[in-house]
């Protein structure tokens, strides 16, 4: 009971940090990165919020002309592994 308690303060502390990050640095993994966090929670409204910031940060950005990097962005789907 008391480890499941502390992996509940764990992951809310990361989310915190998370949400700091996307704030200030908001690159694509990141968005990706909170995009895991939110769905873990079960909050798939903002999931998928996140997932689309995550696609708008790949625009304009050279992954379109890196065929091996848009390799793994497509096989992985847009959330960060």
């Amino acid at each position: 009971m008391g480890r499941s308690r502390e992996n509940e303060h764990l992951m809310e502390f990361l989310g915190k940090i998370l949400q700091q990050v996307v704030r200030s640095e908001s690159s694509a993994d990141m968005w990706g990165l909170y995009a895991r966090w939110l769905k873990s929670k079960g909050d798939l409204t903002m999931c998928s919020e996140a997932l689309l910031k995550q696609v708008r940060s790949y625009q304009g950005s050279d992954m379109w002309k890196d065929r091996d990097r848009f390799k793994r962005f497509s096989y992985s789907g847009p959330v960060a592994t």
